[in-house]
């Protein structure tokens, strides 16, 4: 492809009536390099810079693209937010482990049911407890045989996940193959646990939740979340 030479600025183009670098017409005049003032704009008879021009146009251009991936993040950010489901805590020991930031009963059932569990019959209340049991579920690919949501009197929300163990007699020194498993997943997803209690636990915390491993006094396990309820205002049902 035949280049022209613009007249002015002496940069050659391919195509086009005007200087795709200083935007004069391509045709007539004399090929003059005359430094303008400092913006690079053609004023009172001047002709543009060139080296001028592209800086400038180096630096706006790098500055709209600057502007242009803020934007693209602040509008993924909004979809982000758009697109989390209300009732759904997306906090470490999420649903279906555990219901972090809950309310109130009401919001531990909908957290736990949009995570796919399905409630057992109706909330019942014993001493100063609520509860809501939930049929079986996978839970890090181990079947639960149910699971229990619980608040106390308003100060601490709690959920238990029970498994059954393969048959023998089992702690968590000697452990079954089952609670083996859940262990090293859990381990794998929220670090190496911290064993505590005198009924001897596995441990990991995460700000105010907690969440334990354990063979109960039956030989089951037990997957728990408990939770301090900051807020002083609690539904229940």
């Amino acid at each position: 492809m035949k280049e022209i030479r613009c007249p002015f600025c002496g940069r050659e183009n391919t195509r086009g009536k005007y200087c795709m670098f200083c935007g004069n017409p391509l045709a007539g005049g004399e090929p003059v390099r005359i430094v303008g003032k400092a913006s690079g704009r053609k004023e009172d008879g001047e002709r543009w810079d060139p080296e001028t021009v592209y800086v400038q146009s180096r630096g706006k251009a790098i500055a709209l693209f600057a502007a242009i991936t803020v934007l693209i993040a602040c509008v993924a950010a909004v979809l982000l937010i758009q697109q989390r489901t209300p009732g759904v805590s997306y906090r470490a020991f999420a649903a279906p482990l555990g219901t972090p930031g809950a309310s109130g009963m009401e919001e531990m059932i909908g957290m736990l049911t949009s995570a796919g569990m399905s409630p057992v019959g109706d909330t019942y209340k014993f001493n100063d407890t609520i509860y809501q049991q939930f049929g079986p579920f996978s839970i890090l690919d181990e079947n639960t045989s149910y699971s229990i949501a619980a608040i106390q009197d308003g100060t601490e929300m709690a959920v238990a996940h029970a498994f059954d163990e393969e048959a023998g007699v089992y702690t968590i020194r000697r452990q079954g193959p089952v609670f083996a498993r859940l262990l090293e997943k859990l381990t794998k997803k929220y670090g190496k646990p911290v064993i505590r209690g005198t009924q001897d636990y596995y441990c990991w915390t995460e700000q105010s939740e907690l969440l334990t491993l354990y063979y109960s006094y039956k030989g089951e396990i037990r997957l728990e979340f408990h939770e301090e309820i900051q807020t002083a205002a609690v539904q229940q049902i």
